[in-house]
């Protein structure tokens, strides 16, 4: 279960970093299912629905994810999603930051925010070896 689905968000069009993501992580072992740019939100959860899915990966470089995930939570819950939400990139428009943005983003679902390959790497091997340790039933003598 080594599926990831990436996306960037439902307004932003811009696909370079979501491709060399793309390239980071096929280059590191994970099956990438890359549903490009402009991708609704109900696009990502049927993918995720489809087949077992290590994470979900959204990308934003435009600034306005913060629109682009209203409904988040509702789909997760519809589609049975409980692997982690993970979110990178530009996450606000300008040089005006937000103070509590990222506690936005996850009072609407997102389950991580990082914006480092490297990272993402590392939290994506952390959840295939935690999913392993869940599955390893233990040993009965009879």
């Amino acid at each position: 279960m080594k599926q990831i689905v990436l996306a960037m968000t439902e307004s932003d069009a811009h696909v370079v970093g979501n491709k060399l993501l793309e390239v980071f992580l096929d280059e590191s072992g994970f099956i990438v299912n890359n549903r490009g740019a402009c991708t609704p939100l109900r696009e990502v959860f049927e993918e995720a629905a489809k087949k077992p899915t290590l994470a979900i990966v959204l990308c934003s470089q435009n600034g306005h994810a913060r629109e682009d995930i209203d409904g988040l939570k509702e789909l997760k819950a519809e589609y049975f999603i409980y692997c982690p939400v993970i979110l990178g990139g530009n996450l606000s428009v300008g040089a005006n930051k937000v103070d509590n943005l990222h506690e936005q983003f996850l009072t609407a679902g997102i389950d991580l925010i990082t914006c480092d390959f490297t990272e993402l790497k590392a939290v994506l091997e952390d959840i295939i070896s935690v999913s392993y340790t869940h599955l390893t039933l233990p040993t009965k003598r009879i």
